[in-house]
């Protein structure tokens, strides 16, 4: 039997660019942990990804493992199945440089780390009273909070 850690994303600067904030919510059976942090000069997505990354990283690589990732951002998740395409063309796009080109170099090898498991993304819409999406945006807020 497969166990499911579901994980919550949400990030959030206080201004676009400025101080900001992550927190991922993890779950799985009765257990969470919860994520948080920031940087001093930051971005909306760069926020966004950073939760999805450092959740992500948490998870060990097990084959019995599901991980469901739920997040408000449009630019993480429909990114998410890019990753291997930009990798393949030296991290570009059709367009130019890929934005927070770091932050997709390292969710690619954290992915490519857990190759075992069974990993989806979900679009949540944001501010519509989903639990757990509510509560990482406040979370999220108030890590940005510490890096003004």
């Amino acid at each position: 039997m497969k166990r499911v850690v579901r994980i919550y994303t949400d990030g959030s600067c206080l201004s676009n660019p400025g101080a900001g904030g992550y927190c991922a919510i993890m779950q799985w059976g009765p257990f969470e942990k919860v994520l948080t942090g920031g940087e001093q000069n930051s971005t909306n997505n760069r926020m966004e990804l950073t939760a999805v990354v450092e959740a992500i990283s948490a998870v060990k690589n097990e084959k019995d493992i599901s991980i469901d990732i739920y997040s408000d951002s449009q630019y993480v998740v429909s990114n998410a199945m890019s990753v291997s395409v930009w990798k393949k063309n030296g991290w570009r796009t059709k367009y130019g440089k890929i934005k927070n080109v770091d932050l997709w170099q390292r969710f690619e090898s954290e992915m490519a780390k857990r190759k075992d498991c069974y990993i989806t993304f979900n679009k949540v819409p944001a501010h519509s009273g989903v639990v757990l999406n509510e509560r990482c945006d406040g979370l999220a807020k108030a890590a940005a909070e510490r890096f003004r």
